[in-house]
């Protein structure tokens, strides 16, 4: 029986990253590995599974009609380990999760030490990038997303919230000056987070309403460490959570502009694939960071 629910978990990973290398380092076997157990499971039905040409495979109709009876029995035997004695139990096994690159190094990894006393038994395996991952294909189990969320299929649950600020270091501000009000942007070098869908646009609210502003952004950047530093070198304005630029701040090497203009905040999601039964080991994690991220300031930006 083993050998078969290994088969069957090979399948359904093969079949949703369309790679049996990829599927062999998620699992820690080699890809002959991979390759003997969808093979096992072929043999089992009768039928063949996947077609490959030199650069992709592609599943055939009877692997896309097997997909969803498999993923849903092992869903289902998941749930049962869970409600069945497991359930009380310490979770273990490999954890899976990605977030946004300096968000984790700052607020995920320093925490992990709290995390392991309490459940010893799991493991993480952490990506670290300011790019989208398809959860489904890459086999990760977790996500953590900053900003409002797309429809999508997977679930949320919010652990947090981001408050941008307008930044500036001072050898910027004495060269261009101070702006006074957000339409002040417009005649500023602006650094944007281009992984927004309107990265040159910046809101803010005010005692009058929300105030949209259209800026120059002379600097796109899709990683949020990389913006940090190069509002610290003096190349220009940034509207970014001020997470690692306290001592700058409070130094007087970087300033805070417009404070009675504050941008909305940004919600903090743990988002998941949508599935019957979550694993106990994600659960806790998710539940982890909500307590985590529960005090005051535990986010402060």
């Amino acid at each position: 029986m083993t050998d078969r629910l290994d088969g069957f978990q090979a399948f359904i990973r093969v079949f949703e990253s369309r790679s049996f290398s990829a599927v062999a380092r998620e699992l820690g076997v080699s890809q002959p590995t991979v390759s003997k157990r969808v093979a096992a499971v072929e043999a089992h039905f009768g039928v063949q599974l996947f077609t490959r040409t030199t650069r992709k495979i592609h599943p055939t109709p009877d692997a896309t009609r097997l997909y969803d009876h498999v993923k849903r029995l092992l869903e289902e035997l998941e749930g049962a380990e869970n409600s069945v004695g497991r359930e009380s139990e310490a979770p273990g096994g490999m954890l899976r999760i990605t977030a946004p690159a300096f968000f984790g190094r700052l607020h995920i990894i320093p925490r992990l030490c709290r995390y392991f006393a309490r459940y010893p038994n799991v493991r993480i395996d952490v990506r670290l990038t300011d790019s989208q991952i398809d959860l489904i294909a890459s086999g990760i189990e977790l996500a953590i997303r900053i900003g409002d969320l797309p429809s999508s299929s997977l679930v949320a649950r919010r652990i947090g919230t981001a408050q941008p600020r307008l930044l500036a270091s001072a050898g910027y501000l004495a060269r261009r000056g101070e702006p006074f009000a957000p339409e002040d942007l417009r005649d500023h070098d602006c650094i944007v987070y281009s992984g927004f869908p309107r990265p040159d646009r910046l809101i803010f609210e005010s005692e009058f309403g929300r105030r949209v502003v259209s800026v120059n952004g002379i600097l796109y950047i899709d990683n949020a460490d990389a913006i940090r530093e190069a509002v610290e070198a003096g190349l220009g304005v940034a509207l970014i959570p001020a997470w690692g630029l306290e001592q700058s701040i409070a130094s007087g090497r970087v300033k805070v502009l417009l404070p009675e203009f504050p941008a909305p905040s940004l919600p903090i999601n743990a988002v998941y694939p949508d599935t019957r039964w979550l694993a106990h080991r994600t659960r806790s994690f998710i539940d982890f960071l909500v307590e985590e991220f529960a005090g005051p300031g535990a986010l402060r930006g």
